[in-house]
């Protein structure tokens, strides 16, 4: 039988942070925890930086509990690692989940509007600029409708922030 180790929901998040301080030294990252009925539901969002996938490999490692929709229950999760004498110890983490968000600045969007617009041989939509509610800037595609390739704008340019190489032409 092996030992179960648990930690609090501000040593969970320390531990979070400085992994994902090491692996994107560049990429600041805003944490949030919910308070209330929803304690340990952590909102963690950065913008441009590394992709959804990478961080989410890191954060996700870090959830204490899941929930199954289908059963409508929610569960434990279990994290095991050895101690210093190689023994088995189980680790539960004080977070009940992590939602992450990825944010896409102005800057960002328009080399991402100019990269699919060149890919696909066709001028880009105007992008329309303004301040969030919490005063951070925002974007959108003047027109929602507008679409290239079979698609909307806005949904190939979440595509090529998540992978560089989609809309790349390549020499045959």
């Amino acid at each position: 039988m092996n030992n179960v180790k648990y930690i609090d929901l501000k040593a969970t998040l320390k531990l979070m942070k400085a992994e994902l301080k090491r692996a994107f030294p560049a990429t600041k990252f805003y944490v949030r925890c919910s308070r209330g009925t929803a304690y340990g539901w952590v909102s963690l969002r950065w913008t441009d930086g590394p992709t959804y996938e990478r961080v989410t490999s890191i954060a996700h490692a870090y959830q204490g509990s899941g929930f199954d929709g289908m059963t409508d229950c929610s569960y434990t999760i279990d994290h095991v690692e050895a101690d210093e004498n190689g023994a088995p110890v189980t680790i539960r983490y004080g977070t009940k989940g992590v939602n992450c968000k990825r944010e896409i600045s102005p800057a960002f969007a328009r080399r991402l509007l100019a990269q699919i617009a060149a890919y696909y041989g066709d001028n880009a939509p105007e992008l329309r600029e303004y301040a969030g509610y919490d005063g951070t800037p925002r974007w959108e595609v003047a027109d929602h409708k507008a679409q290239i390739g079979g698609d909307y704008w806005e949904r190939h340019m979440h595509r090529a922030a998540s992978d560089a190489t989609t809309y790349v032409h390549t020499a045959y």
